[in-house]
């Protein structure tokens, strides 16, 4: 069901692509290949961790929109759950946000690594980030994706952050629970870092506020 494929420059990394939408090995190598051309151009800016990383999600939220037809249960686009459908079609879900902010960071030489689990109740995917004080932080590019502007409630927090135009009475380790039990096998469970209690950085981007940069 999946194909996976090393891509130089994101040192051990693997780009796993669904197949279940591929009629054949030469359509997986096509877009394999042009997600691999494409992540190679996307720029990321800035010097600070912090800089790059607020680049990259700030990219995947200007590039990217979260598939409606999900929202309206109905059925989902060919690659919302992947890479190719974040990249490439610019209409993914939570999975294809998280997989292109890992595959980006990881060619940054960003620590940075997906998480699989609840969010608001419901099965999710974010990502966690390791920042300059060596504490983990939960960056959810997908919630801050939203239609009237980026936002970012969820970029590099901890876990007693509250997010005001989300859920501003909730500390946000009782929204992103990380089961680690991945979604087509949930006889195993990943494990996590711990999560760094405070949000990083308050103050640098103002605290909850909505930026269309």
């Amino acid at each position: 069901q999946f194909f996976q494929a090393a891509l130089g420059g994101i040192g051990s990394g693997l780009l796993t692509i669904d197949t279940t939408h591929f009629s054949d090995y030469n359509d997986v190598k096509a877009k394999r290949d042009a997600v691999e051309a494409k992540y190679k151009t996307i720029p990321v800016y800035g010097i600070s961790r912090h800089e790059k990383l607020k680049s990259i999600h700030d990219y995947l939220a200007n590039n990217i929109v979260y598939d409606p037809n999900i929202e309206q249960n109905l059925q989902p686009a060919s690659n919302d759950f992947d890479v190719y459908g974040a990249l490439i079609n610019g209409v993914c879900v939570c999975e294809g946000y998280a997989e292109a902010f890992k595959l980006i960071c990881d060619r940054e030489g960003l620590p940075c690594i997906t998480v699989v689990g609840t969010g608001n109740g419901g099965l999710h995917k974010w990502n966690m980030v390791q920042m300059e004080d060596g504490e983990w932080y939960t960056l959810d590019a997908t919630w801050d994706d939203q239609p009237s502007n980026i936002y970012y409630s969820y970029f590099a927090v901890g876990s007693n952050t509250r997010a005001p135009f989300f859920h501003e009475d909730v500390a946000d380790s009782t929204i992103h629970i990380p089961t680690g039990k991945i979604f087509s096998d949930a006889s195993n469970a990943l494990s996590y870092p711990t999560l760094s209690t405070d949000t990083y950085g308050i103050g640098i981007l103002g605290h909850n506020t909505a930026d269309i940069q």
